[in-house]
């Protein structure tokens, strides 16, 4: 006997058992019926056809793309994260060569300063993520979703990543604390957060302490979008925490950041 019909007898056993045990207790409860007139019955259902048994396994089948796209974001994210973060870092440089003093000491204002510099790291990001867009959607195809929803969180997520370079150029002292400092935050959290691998993959206190970094609600909103699912709830709570931790980042950066 292969061993498709023995996971087919295991299958099928306890229903005919059952059943075979439901037809003797009726019989049993109905002694005054004719043996000859139930055997009648049992021959004539047992003429009928013989069921077919099959079993499929139905899955909904993920889209290449999607995947695709997903995991480039989640890459992309790490890339201006390390980009934003030592193009912020370069404020240490120019403190060290004399151009911030300069800078401070001319007619613009140390707020007018702060907006340009904070500026060109928004654009460096949104730069990169609209290169990753042209590129995937031009080699896999590659759909963003909704754009109505998309641009926005994608500037928030920019936003939050500006906020998180300006916090760590104002935390160290030095260029070579800013790479190192970074590069041990940047990777853990992105572990942590989901670019690397899904978060379903990991442990429940995993997901749960994933919940306390950036990265996995921007994951998070990416997806709902980018999906076609927009479940609203899921992109507002996304959005609303990274707003709350774009408040932190910048207001550590902007109290912690030295203008002598």
């Amino acid at each position: 006997m292969s061993k498709e019909k023995d996971q087919e007898y295991l299958a099928l056993s306890s229903y005919i058992e059952g059943v075979g045990r439901t037809v003797i207790q009726t019989f049993k409860m109905v002694p005054e019926q004719d043996t000859a007139a139930v055997n009648a019955i049992l021959d004539k259902a047992a003429e009928r056809e013989t069921l077919d048994l099959s079993s499929e396994v139905i899955q909904k089948e993920e889209s290449k793309t999607g995947s695709v796209g997903m995991l480039a974001i989640g890459f992309t994210i790490m890339f201006m994260m390390f980009g934003i973060s030592g193009a912020a870092s370069t404020i240490l440089d120019e403190k060290i060569g004399g151009t911030w003093q300069r800078l401070l000491t001319s007619p613009t204002s140390k707020i007018q300063v702060m907006i340009g510099y904070l500026f060109s790291y928004f654009m460096m990001g949104a730069i990169q993520l609209f290169v990753l867009m042209v590129v995937m959607n031009l080699i896999y195809g590659s759909m963003w979703g909704n754009l109505i929803y998309f641009v926005p969180f994608a500037a928030l997520v920019i936003i939050t990543i500006v906020g998180f370079g300006l916090m760590m150029a104002s935390i160290v002292k030095t260029r070579q604390q800013a790479s190192a400092l970074s590069a041990v935050l940047i990777v853990s959290t992105c572990m942590l957060g989901g670019v690397y691998w899904p978060l379903e993959i990991v442990p429940e206190f995993m997901q749960q302490i994933a919940k306390a970094v950036p990265q996995s609600w921007m994951i998070t909103g990416f997806r709902e979008i980018v999906s076609g699912s927009l479940y609203i709830p899921a992109i507002r709570n996304s959005a609303l925490i990274l707003l709350a931790f774009s408040l932190l980042f910048f207001t550590i950066g902007l109290k912690r950041m030295k203008y002598d």
